[in-house]
Parts: C-alpha cells; structure tokens; sequence
C-alpha cells in the first residue's frame, strides 16, 4: 500500500512528496493525521541554533516517579507536538527557579496523550547529545561595572542579525569574533511504563539548603553515588542562601542521603530510596 502524498509547502509553496512510511522505518513515529507544513529545503533553510552530531543513550530504567512529577513543573507543561492519539509536553528545568546566580538546565520530554501528573511508574531514557553551536560575544553596563559573556545564536546567523528567540543579555561586542565549539546537553524522554511493569529504580529530587549568614547558619549535603543525577544551583538570598537541587535515579544499591550539619554535628534528613519505594 502507497502511503506517499503530495503536498503542497506552505513557504515556497512549491509541490513535494511526504510519506509516512519511510518516516516509520527509521524509527520516527508520525501519527495518521501528521503531515508537515514546510517542504524539506525550506525547513533546512530556518534559522536552527545548532547542528546535531550524535546523539546517544546515557542511561535507561522503568522508574517509580509518583513523589517527583508534581514538583518537576518549575515551570509549566508545555505541549509541542500534538497528534490525534499522542502527545509531547516539555518542561524546561533550570537553576534559575532558585534564585540568581544559578547553574544548570535540562528539557524533560513526555510522550503521551496524557498529563504527566496522573503517571506513578515511566519508562525514564537519559539521551546525551552533541552539538555544533555559534558564540557570540555580548557585554553589558551595570551599576557595579560591565559584565560580559557568550550566548548561542543560530549557525546561520553569520551577520549578527537579531533573529526572535535568539536575544542578547547584553549588547553584541563586534570586536570579538564568534566562536564554533561542540556542546553537550542532556535530556530527558519519559513514557509511560508498560502495563503491570514494576519499578526498579525511583526517581527522586532531594533540595539541599546552605545558610551562610544571619542566625541559625546551616549546611545540607547530598551524599551518595546514585544510577545517575543531574545538579541544579541557584542563590534565592545572594551571599545568605544557597540551593542545590539534585534530580537524580536511585534504587537499593545507590542510594542517597540529604545530611544536615550545624552546631558541629551532623543529622540524616531523609534518604532515598523513599519508604514508599522499598
């Protein structure tokens, strides 16, 4: 049976040939009802802020998330992609939700048509990626002296046009040409498990608190060498308060332990795996 159309792009509005098929054949899953809006040349043409080289997979368990999924919406579902039998919703995790001076940041992917809150056992992949990115120099005057840094823009961008999406934090310094470097950015792709699946690992996200200053000064830690884990850092109260958010993958064997120090001793204010996991 043919399953190629013709379609006609809504760009250059030239006729070309979609077919699911082959889509499928390479592992790509295309829903009845997909069908792209944009012929092949014209999206090959849109201004992408990277190239992919590889891509690979980290690091695969069926998880018990029942405890993590309501706090992972730091900021709110968004849905991508949407078909008539399935859906993808991202959220984007980053240290900023901490406060200033933050480090760290990750997509989490969800495939399916529902929420992801009404899940309590996924199917967790940590996918690893590598990326031919642009750097482009900005500086910016503060109060307390110029800042600078380097932000991505698109490959293409070889002008230093100003594209949407793809704003500066400052203003452009043109006497410091751009850089082409590989970057390594890893996410997330959650599913929901297979029918009477059990877990073996949980996924969790302990919050370590360090208070440098004021009474009742404190220090959290996270110890412990989970399956893997990724750090979150941000200073809600900048040189008084500092956090740390560590979403990581646990089972029996690697466990975790969120210890507080104070008065020079030390006290265990939770461990993972939870109980509700063991």
């Amino acid at each position: 049976m043919c399953t190629a159309r013709r379609l006609i792009c809504a760009e250059c509005r030239e006729e070309f040939i979609f077919d699911p098929e082959q889509l499928r054949l390479i592992g790509l899953v295309v829903e009845a009802d997909e069908q792209p809006k944009k012929c092949p040349a014209c999206l090959n043409n849109m201004p992408r802020p990277y190239e992919v080289i590889r891509r690979r997979e980290v690091f695969a368990a069926i998880c018990s998330a029942s405890t993590v999924l309501p706090d992972l919406v730091w900021k709110k579902w968004t849905v991508l992609k949407s078909g008539r039998r399935s859906k993808v919703w991202r959220a984007r995790l980053t240290g900023a939700m901490l406060g200033s001076n933050w480090s760290g940041s990750m997509d989490i992917w969800w495939y399916c048509s529902r929420p992801p809150m009404q899940e309590q056992i996924i199917s967790l992949r940590v996918m690893e990626v590598n990326k031919r990115v642009r750097l482009r120099h900005w500086i910016r005057q503060t109060p307390n002296g110029s800042k600078s840094g380097w932000h991505r823009v698109p490959l293409s961008d070889v002008d230093g046009c100003d594209i949407p999406g793809f704003s500066s934090p400052g203003q452009t310094n043109k006497t410091i040409p751009d850089r082409i470097e590989i970057a390594t950015d890893t996410y997330l792709r959650l599913r929901p498990s297979a029918p009477m699946a059990s877990a073996t690992h949980e996924l969790v996200m302990p919050t370590a608190t360090h208070k440098k200053l004021g009474k009742g000064q404190y220090c959290q830690r996270i110890i412990g060498a989970p399956c893997w884990g990724f750090r979150f850092t941000g200073c809600p109260e900048p040189r008084v308060l500092h956090k740390t958010v560590y979403l990581a993958v646990v089972d029996t064997n690697h466990p975790l332990s969120l210890v507080q120090f104070e008065n020079g001793g030390r006290r265990v204010v939770a461990e993972y795996p939870t109980e509700q996991f063991k």
